[in-house]
């Protein structure tokens, strides 16, 4: 009987660690599958949105052959141009933030950053994107002490993602207001915005790679989706 029980047993552990096996290789090749979807949804919203200010910069210099054309409209091509490289740089700068910091971010090289200081510099680097929509721009620290330890390039990223949606997205005319307060140990960081707002349908998406709001496409044609995510990988 010892001898059975014996081998029921050895029996009963390979089968336990043929089951862990098994569930191992299951949840790789779900990984796998899950990344391989990834992979060709970055390149085909990559491609998509790449394609779409080659495609204005393209008809837009073949209109600008006709010598006939007015100075007036010139310069609203070479406006429309302009437009499409800032769409495009716009769109690379994203890429490389993500090569940077990876889909799956890690915090390293934290410094001691002063997010009052830093939130100034990033205002003052944009103020040909607000100042041209005529937006007002205030900041409030309710908080003598405005530092804390970060990766200075990942925060940076963050606060030029937000500033830069809550300009892109405002009304012309509009206010942005950027407060740094403080809740027991964590520094409170604000910014708002009265712009066009989030659809209620789609709040709970928008921190997903490669989602834009409907209203925000309509908005603004030209987007990887990238930019939230990557500010909330970030931030987690």
């Amino acid at each position: 009987h010892l001898n059975q029980m014996t081998v029921n047993l050895k029996a009963v552990e390979e089968l336990r660690v043929l089951k862990l096996r098994t569930q191992v290789l299951a949840e790789n090749l779900k990984k796998e599958r899950d990344l391989s979807q990834l992979k060709d949804q970055f390149i085909n919203t990559v491609s998509h949105q790449l394609n779409t200010p080659l495609t204005v910069i393209s008809w837009t210099l073949a209109a600008m052959k006709d010598p006939s054309i007015p100075a007036e409209t010139i310069q609203e091509n070479l406006l429309k141009i302009a437009q499409s490289r800032k769409d495009m740089l716009a769109i690379v700068n994203d890429l490389l933030t993500l090569s940077e910091i990876g889909f799956h971010y890690k915090k390293t090289n934290p410094t001691l950053i002063d997010f009052r200081v830093l939130t100034e510099k990033t205002v003052a680097g944009m103020r040909d994107a607000w100042s041209t929509k005529r937006i007002t721009v205030s900041l409030k620290a309710t908080h003598p002490n405005t530092t804390a330890q970060a990766n200075l390039f990942a925060i940076t990223k963050v606060l030029e993602n937000l500033i830069d949606n809550a300009i892109t997205y405002s009304h012309d005319g509009g206010e942005i207001t950027i407060e740094l307060g403080e809740n027991q140990r964590e520094l409170v960081w604000t910014i708002k915005d009265r712009g066009i707002g989030i659809p209620d349908a789609d709040k709970g998406q928008i921190f997903q790679q490669f989602f834009r709001a409907r209203n925000a496409v309509s908005k603004k044609n030209v987007g990887t989706g990238l930019g939230l995510f990557i500010a909330k990988t970030i931030i987690d």
